[in-house]
């Protein structure tokens, strides 16, 4: 089991000892590594190197950077992956997936910008990597736009047929969506949610409520009021006969891990 905390600490537990039933307490060992951050939000591991997204903060504006190393349990030597110049300041990074596009190997990344009631400005920008799915060529970095208009993308599913991305609406909306290349999926023009400081009965909302109406992709499925979305991801087959083909979801405000299965084409949710 390897793990990651924020400020870029790298812990392993042996399996051997995490199921072990003769020990009461267990503890992670520290990975000594070169990984310099500000903070740390997704490690992913592929073909035995282990992949960071992180912030580096310079004069209050985040970089958005993923680093790599070999995958050992001594010594981590970290070496850059994707680091553009552009910065944001409330610019961050988020989930990482292997993915295949067009036969060429990469990863996929999702980015945010905004805070609470104050939502980025390039997220609907095409120009920019904020509030965007990024498909980064593993051969040299290169990044290339998925699709746009996420607030927070909290959890990333993929496989070669599909990507599924859950994220995290306003005060209510949380979203789980279907990714289709080069869709708008509306943030911060439409969502189901509404601001922080928002009171039931205001005649004036701050967000359309109609995706296709306005030309926007809708998700599958949205949460109201939130359940704090985060990560999905798919159970085994081998898992239990009568879970198969699920999805488990879990959820921070709602403490609790949803049991979700999609329809075949994963335009609707069958069960929850």
């Amino acid at each position: 089991l390897i793990l990651t905390d924020h400020l870029g600490n790298v812990y392993f537990i042996d399996q051997s000892e995490l199921f072990s039933k003769k020990k009461e307490q267990i503890f992670a060992k520290n990975i000594k590594s070169n990984l310099k951050v500000t903070r740390v939000f997704d490690a992913y591991v592929y073909k035995q190197k282990i992949f960071i997204s992180y912030t580096l903060n310079n004069d209050n504006c985040n970089s958005i950077n993923v680093s790599y190393a070999n995958l050992n349990f001594e010594n981590l030597k970290f070496e850059k992956f994707y680091n553009p110049k552009t910065c944001n300041d409330t610019g961050s990074p988020g989930r990482i997936q292997f993915f295949s596009k067009n036969e060429e190997p990469g990863l996929l990344l999702s980015t945010s910008e905004g805070s609470h009631d104050k939502p980025g400005k390039l997220t609907q920008d095409k120009n920019s990597i904020f509030g965007k799915i990024l498909f980064l060529q593993l051969k040299d970095g290169k990044a290339q736009i998925i699709s746009l208009g996420h607030r927070v993308i909290q959890g990333l599913y993929a496989d070669q047929n599909k990507i599924i991305a859950t994220e995290h609406g306003p005060k209510g909306g949380d979203e789980i969506n279907l990714i289709l290349d080069e869709k708008n999926y509306g943030w911060p023009v439409v969502s189901l949610g509404e601001r922080y400081d928002f009171k039931y009965g205001k005649e004036i909302l701050s967000y359309k409520k109609d995706h296709k109406k306005n030309n926007f992709k809708e998700p599958i499925f949205s949460f109201i009021p939130s359940i704090g979305i985060s990560e999905i991801i798919k159970l085994p087959d081998t898992f239990s006969a009568y879970y198969d083909k699920h999805f488990l979801l879990s959820s921070l405000n709602g403490r609790s891990i949803y049991l979700i299965r999609f329809s075949d084409n994963f335009e609707k949710i069958v069960t929850i």
